[in-house]
């Protein structure tokens, strides 16, 4: 379905002969507008994993500390789509548009990957396992944007994002019995800017497409160590970075003022 929807919205912006010269004239680009937007989501971010302690008799009971050898760094890009609809309220200066929208979306963006240290003592080798996912974004955005020949819109965007975004790793040592988990979930918020072109395709209907970048920081966890023999001494610095790609394709209908 996404899929279709978007070859819809492509041959809408490409159509050369998509509006008469009437419709033209009477490009919408001011009021309320309402619609859907669809497209890929990346994840930039990555995540570092560090000995969360100086103390190096902690080898005795987790070979990962031995000679400092776990930091790893997970790089593996977060692909998946993102679909939802979006709203807003334009007004038209001469050949300017000024105004500001909220689109609301879920993503299916995931990253999934693990390493194996193995060898790392005498004791076993060390596993670790790394998942982020981002569940939902948001865009709260002004926009502004210059009229070309009454049927295109192109335009800038800055503001705020905000996601749902869920963080797993875990970390085993099973000859010391010793296991670091991180299994949690957040509210990310920060900032974004993006470049898009809309088209006046039919009436008060527009489609666009938009690039965004949304950097939503990062976040640490200390983990805590579990296991039969586990010392509670020990523990890790996990840390995941949120920066985040769209690409959408959307369609919007201005209402009549």
């Amino acid at each position: 379905m996404i899929s279709r929807m978007a070859v819809l919205l492509t041959l809408l912006i490409l159509t050369p002969q998509g509006v008469s010269a009437q419709d033209a004239t009477n490009a919408p680009w001011g009021g309320f507008h309402a619609g859907v937007v669809l497209g890929p989501a990346l994840g930039s971010g990555n995540t570092t994993v560090a000995n969360g302690t100086d103390d190096r008799s902690q080898v005795f009971w987790n070979p990962a500390f031995e000679n400092g050898r776990l930091r790893t760094q997970y790089t593996r890009l977060m692909v998946g789509p993102a679909f939802g609809i979006q709203g807003g309220y334009d007004r038209r200066m001469g050949n300017f548009v000024v105004g500001g929208s909220l689109a609301l979306m879920r993503s299916g963006a995931k990253a999934e990957e693990g390493y194996l240290l193995s060898g790392t003592s005498v004791w076993s080798s060390v596993s670790e396992e790394r998942e982020q996912r981002l569940n939902f974004l948001g865009l709260l955005r002004a926009r502004a944007g210059v009229v070309i020949k009454d049927r295109w819109l192109a335009y800038g965007t800055m503001g705020l994002s905000f996601g749902a975004v869920r963080y797993e790793y875990d970390m085993d040592s099973p000859g010391s019995s010793d296991y670091h988990e991180v299994d949690e979930g957040r509210v990310a918020v920060g900032w974004n800017l993006g470049l898009g072109l809309e088209r006046h395709i039919w009436k008060q209907l527009t489609a666009q497409v938009e690039y965004t970048f949304n950097g939503m920081g990062r976040h640490t966890y200390t983990t805590v160590p579990s296991g039969r023999n586990a010392n509670m001494d020990t523990h890790f610095d996990v840390t995941f970075r949120d920066h985040y790609h769209t690409v959408l394709l959307g369609a919007r209908w201005y209402f009549p003022m």
